[in-house]
């Protein structure tokens, strides 16, 4: 009877329990030693972790910036206009000629051999035949062969041969200096100097 009993509670107390029990003694203390069955492990699987997919940036799209067309200007139509330059007529150049110097008029009244011949030139280049006769009667006393101490100046006027040629030619006359003897041509030659120059020629006999 002891036995089965111990039988029993061995299988309701499940493998690992050992009972002992005394034959035919006295039911002892009963020492029960229960051994956990060991739990199983649980197995623990990785829980993968997610991928990360990168989210791609987005392609720019340039901006099209709009392409302004200029307006074409219209070229200004430039009209040449030609315009004839007016014919000029050149105006003939004379050579200036020189002005004569006004003589004063002068107060002389001594009467002399030449006097038609100082009034004859007078008249034909307008000069006062008085200052005529004045210079003339200062540079030689009206005579005309004489000559000058120095030999330079000869006449009635006391013309060098110089100064005689020069005038003579621009008279158109015979510039020969011994025509500065003849009363004629010495008062022709006086008369001509005088009305283009003026009686300069002649400073210490004119004033």
């Amino acid at each position: 009877m002891g036995i089965l009993f111990g039988l029993l509670i061995g299988l309701l107390m499940g493998a690992g329990t050992f009972i002992t029990f005394a034959a035919e003694d006295p039911p002892a203390p009963v020492t029960v030693q229960i051994t956990p069955s060991p739990s199983p492990s649980p197995s623990l699987t990785p829980t993968p972790l997610p991928t990360v997919t990168p989210t791609p940036d987005p392609t720019p799209t340039p901006s099209v910036t709009p392409t302004r067309t200029p307006t074409p200007m219209k070229k200004p139509v430039i009209t040449l206009a030609i315009i004839p330059s007016p014919t000029v007529t050149p105006t003939p150049f004379s050579s200036p000629k020189p002005t004569a110097t006004a003589a004063p008029t002068v107060s002389y009244s001594k009467s002399t051999p030449f006097d038609a011949l100082f009034s004859e030139f007078a008249n034909k280049y307008g000069v006062d035949v008085n200052l005529l006769k004045k210079i003339a009667d200062c540079e030689s006393h009206f005579n005309p062969g004489v000559v000058s101490p120095n030999g330079l100046y000869a006449g009635m006027f006391q013309f060098a041969a110089g100064t005689w040629d020069k005038h003579r030619k621009a008279m158109g006359a015979d510039p020969n200096p011994d025509l500065r003897f003849g009363a004629r041509e010495s008062i022709e030659t006086a008369a001509y100097v005088i009305s283009r120059w003026g009686a300069g020629s002649w400073p210490a006999c004119s004033s």
